[in-house]
């Protein structure tokens, strides 16, 4: 009977690749048993490789065929397929100091390089250091019986985001664009993503002060954590006027300026017949959404809420 497609055929194949090569060096030394310090540098390399293709048609003389002879059929025929590669190159170092095994100090340099940037951009670099003191191992402290681990920490630093899903650069794609003379469609080459040489790395910078604490041989151990983050050139599409050939652009679109969160956690171990973990963890964010570029609604934007959970999980040990 007219208008029935008499079988379908279709396949739809897709090959998503990631590979990783990295490759550090470290170096370790103690200074007359009071100085410590840690070395550490590498690098690393990774691609991702995606492709897909796909083929159909309808109208079969007999379904005996499958997938396996898709010129037998009369239809439309669906021919498709897609290729990306994309590439990323690290260097890293960290250096670490420990002076008494009370006083640490740590820092680190990291430079990312992103193939999905325009070439004036494509390297982010984003540095980081820590500091900490273990208060417990101070001789006026190593008395105090109850006490089993006190440490304070300080830190700041920065790390990047290139996961735009895309690139930066101009693309064509060819679809039915008129119909000729023939009353046909006939394929046409149009413009799908412009491009924006001045797009960078999105950059979250963070401070955490934190306190860690153990009581009672280790029996009740936690911490409080302050800490603040900060994200800009927030990476997303920036919508064009509607008359534009493409309707939207990728570009680093503004900042969210002031996210403030207090983390306490505490871990209590039960010593009877079994090791018993019972951890008692709550949340206090305060978020404040900054100004956005073209967003439709200009002005910022505060929330605050607490959250408070208790994990009723129970991990056994091994008996006693």
């Amino acid at each position: 009977c007219c208008g029935y497609l008499h079988g379908v055929a279709y396949i739809y194949n897709t090959d998503n690749n990631q590979y990783l090569m990295e490759a550090t060096a470290t170096y370790q030394r103690t200074f007359a048993d009071i100085h410590s310090i840690n070395l550490l540098a590498g690098t690393s390399y990774e691609k991702f490789n995606y492709d897909a293709s796909e083929l159909g048609n309808n109208n079969f003389i007999t379904d005996a065929f499958l997938w396996n002879n898709m010129d037998a059929g009369t239809g439309t025929k669906i021919t498709k397929s897609t290729s990306t590669e994309n590439k990323m190159m690290s260097y890293f170092f960290r250096a670490g100091y420990i002076l008494k095994n009370r006083y640490l100090l740590t820092a680190t340099l990291r430079a990312d390089g992103a193939s999905v940037f325009a070439k004036n951009n494509k390297w982010g670099y984003f540095p980081s250091v820590a500091a900490g003191w273990t208060m417990s191992e101070e001789n006026f402290m190593r008395n105090i019986d109850w006490l089993s681990n006190l440490k304070l920490r300080l830190s700041w630093g920065q790390t990047g985001n290139a996961d735009i899903s895309t690139n930066a650069f101009a693309s064509y794609g060819a679809q039915g664009s008129w119909i000729n003379s023939d009353y046909k469609t006939v394929s046409g080459v149009m413009k799908s993503r412009l491009e924006n040489p001045d797009l960078k790395w999105e950059t979250t910078t963070e401070w955490n002060l934190g306190l860690d604490f153990g009581f009672l041989k280790s029996r009740i151990t936690g911490s409080v954590e302050l800490y603040q983050r900060v994200i800009s050139d927030l990476l997303n599409y920036k919508p064009l006027n509607t008359y534009q050939e493409v309707k939207q652009v990728m570009a680093n679109i503004g900042s969210d300026p002031f996210n403030k969160w207090l983390k306490p956690s505490c871990v209590m171990i039960c010593e009877d017949n079994y090791s018993n973990a019972h951890g008692f963890p709550w949340v206090y964010k305060e978020l404040k959404i900054g100004k956005l570029i073209g967003a439709p609604v200009p002005g910022t934007m505060t929330a605050v809420w607490w959250e408070r959970q208790i994990d009723p999980t129970i991990v056994f040990g091994i008996p006693q």
